[in-house]
């Protein structure tokens, strides 16, 4: 196989695994596969992921990548909260919850984060289809929150939570509070609960 016919094949589905490619193919395309990233017509995510360099500028790439190159994972913390628009900053690292060990990967595409959760605390994602755009997992709001609260139990007063600066409005009227404490039941963390008291206290 060509690259023509190579890229015109594997293009358009975001990161993909040599291992698997070449698993599948005869020896030729394998040390073509070498030459072709030599040669940088594809472009080196981590061990065994890589990428055509014309689709690495892509958000919904960058996005969907986070659930491949560390899988399972999903994406939560303050990605997701920035991506809601409940806090005003823009966040670049993407950052997710996985039950793999923790881990960082400073990729060409981005910074990716992976904190991790027992199997039992792996939920409150769904599928996020961007129009146009390659599928990914992504916490909801609530869950993006509670597991904030979870891996930064720094955030502990009320001054603290201020300090988050949720957005007020979008806190109060977009934010589902009931699927909020179905999730915090489901940590079953009494430090947790007090925190999140006071998340509530401040934006409900």
């Amino acid at each position: 196989m060509n690259y023509y016919d190579f890229k015109k094949t594997y293009s358009g589905q975001g990161v993909f695994s040599l291992n698997s490619i070449e698993r599948s193919s005869d020896n030729s395309l394998s040390s073509n596969l070498r030459r072709w990233k030599g040669e940088e017509k594809i472009l080196r995510i981590r061990q065994g992921w890589y990428l055509f360099p014309d689709e690495a500028g892509r958000a919904d790439v960058r996005m969907a990548a986070a659930g491949k190159i560390y899988c399972p994972s999903y994406l939560s913390l303050e990605y997701v909260l920035s991506w809601y628009e409940l806090i005003p900053e823009t966040v670049l690292a993407l950052t997710s919850v996985s039950t793999l060990k923790t881990a960082v990967f400073d990729t060409p595409i981005g910074y990716y984060s992976y904190r991790h959760v027992s199997p039992n605390l792996f939920f409150g994602y769904k599928p996020l289809q961007p129009r146009d755009g390659l599928p990914c997992l992504m916490a909801t709001p609530e869950k993006a929150l509670l597991d904030l609260l979870y891996f930064h139990p720094e955030y502990k007063s009320k001054r603290d939570m201020v300090n988050l600066r949720l957005d007020g409005d979008a806190m109060r009227e977009e934010f589902d509070w009931t699927r909020f404490r179905a999730y915090l039941e489901r940590f079953d963390n009494k430090a947790l609960a007090v925190r999140a008291a006071l998340i509530e206290n401040k934006y409900a």
